[in-house]
């Protein structure tokens, strides 16, 4: 009830204004490389504004700096175990934006295009469908051991929980055509609009990914991101 009174008394206005000062403060002391930081701001904002509301107006004794603190390092060990699927799934996409030329794709074999001297594994673009990226598994335990994600079984199977990787029953593996030979491969589904509008800006502004994730035409998505053939 007091709080209540509280805040009729400071006004939406005010109280606003509150909110948004304490959005700034959280994030300017968040790890900046997280595209999830902005995002995650905002309840630990309101946290921050209700703290503030208590002390300031009804008089309780609150360690502002001590609950901020606690808040910042709290969110640190949650990044740290954050979803190691979802980041490895990121992970994967800037490696196949950055090495794309090692992935051949069926208009290079149908056009006699000059082949990559080494080759990862092959890109299928399907029309009413999401892409695939199909990955040769000795290749894919190199780059993932590189980029930290040394138990490629977890990540794996997180991505087969998502509908990330396409596979058999109780493997992690599908059998599919590379340069004519049947090989088994990993799999995985290229998602449509897997970030958000907002992670998207975010993203762009904090130049920490390689992808230029923009809410786009599939046409423009497949050209800009995945099949820089003519590049």
């Amino acid at each position: 009830m007091q709080f209540g009174k509280a805040l009729i008394e400071i006004g939406k206005d005010k109280v606003i204004e509150f909110f948004r000062s304490w959005v700034d403060k959280c994030f300017d002391k968040m790890d900046k490389e997280d595209k999830f930081s902005k995002r995650l701001s905002k309840p630990m904002a309101l946290i921050m504004t209700s703290a503030e509301i208590a002390k300031e107006n009804l008089g309780i004794e609150l360690n502002i700096e001590k609950i901020l603190e606690f808040l910042i390092n709290s969110q640190r060990c949650n990044m740290r175990s954050k979803d190691i699927g979802l980041r490895a799934y990121e992970y994967f996409l800037e490696l196949y934006t950055i090495h794309n030329e090692k992935f051949v794709s069926g208009s290079q074999i149908s056009k006699n295009k000059s082949m990559p001297k080494e080759i990862w594994g092959k890109y299928i673009y399907k029309k009413n469908e999401d892409d695939e990226v199909l990955i040769l598994p000795s290749v894919f335990k190199k780059i993932m051991d590189e980029g930290g994600f040394e138990d490629t079984n977890v990540v794996l199977s997180k991505w087969r929980e998502k509908g990330y990787l396409d596979c058999d029953n109780n493997r992690f593996t599908r059998k599919r055509s590379i340069m004519g030979s049947s090989k088994r491969v990993y799999v995985v589904r290229i998602i449509n609009d897997f970030f958000s509008k907002e992670e998207n800006e975010e993203a762009e502004k904090a130049e920490q990914y390689k992808i230029k994730k923009k809410i786009v035409t599939r046409k423009q998505k497949i050209k800009e991101l995945f099949d820089k053939e003519g590049a």
